[in-house]
């Protein structure tokens, strides 16, 4: 192997060449970019979500992205319709509501399903307890579940290629699949119950040390953040994709 250091530089193109004479000349350049450090774009799309807000405000959250909230109401509204479909946004997270159409961006879905007949879930159940976190997986790195508690939640049927994160013994919780240059994940519970009294707790998750870990590995891997670090691995025979917003 071999490395080098590169210095201050923000931004440009590395080239390395060996010198060296042999029968296959094709790999003996390599090149890589160097792309400046930039913000998040998120959504939220939540009539207010006080857990989620407070992990999203973290001081690791705030350097990482840039945050805005839209009510569920304007979903269907002219300017958020081109927000999603402008392909400027990394990540949008639906709170208990879903858009008409998937946007141009990476999801998260809390308590709700994507449009369409992709994923689908069974009744809501309750209550669940978590027996197996694929911890392996960026999205659960460092999160602790063990204890959570889960008053109601539904088991998820997941789309071809999902790869499933969070299981209970009714079934998948929280998975996460790829949708064309997209990924998708979805929590099979909300954080909380809106009922004709009010807002109560659906899980004590919130107040674990895990749900902001949990919160900004999303940020970081759905954002595309780690990818962002470097470029994604392309295995040979498969499509890569390539963003033109």
């Amino acid at each position: 192997g071999v490395s080098f250091e590169i210095g201050d530089v923000p931004e440009g193109q590395l080239k390395l060449e060996l010198e060296i004479d042999d029968d296959f000349a094709a790999d003996n350049v390599a090149y890589a970019g160097i792309d400046p450090p930039r913000q998040l774009e998120v959504v939220v799309v939540s009539e207010g979500n006080t857990a989620l807000e407070a992990a999203l405000a973290t001081q690791p959250a705030q350097a990482l992205a840039a945050v805005r909230v839209v009510d569920p109401a304007s979903l269907s509204s002219p300017d958020v319709i081109q927000l999603s479909e402008s392909g400027d946004i990394d990540l949008f997270i639906y709170d208990q509501c879903a858009p008409e159409k998937m946007p141009q961006a990476n999801t998260l879905f809390l308590g709700s399903l994507p449009p369409g007949d992709t994923w689908s879930a069974g009744p809501p159940s309750g209550p669940l307890f978590i027996i197996d976190t694929n911890r392996a997986h960026p999205i659960l790195q460092y999160v602790d579940m063990g204890t959570v508690r889960i008053v109601e939640g539904q088991s998820l049927e997941l789309p071809p290629g999902a790869t499933e994160l969070l299981r209970t013994e009714q079934g998948v919780l929280m998975a996460v699949a790829p949708r064309e240059a997209y990924q998708d994940a979805v929590i099979g519970m909300p954080l909380a119950r809106r009922t004709e009294d009010g807002v109560v707790p659906n899980t004590d998750w919130p107040i674990k040390r895990s749900f902001p870990v949990f919160v900004f590995n999303s940020l970081e891997y759905l954002g595309g953040a780690v990818s962002s670090a470097g470029s994604p691995t392309v295995k040979p025979g498969q499509p890569a994709f390539l963003s033109l917003a």
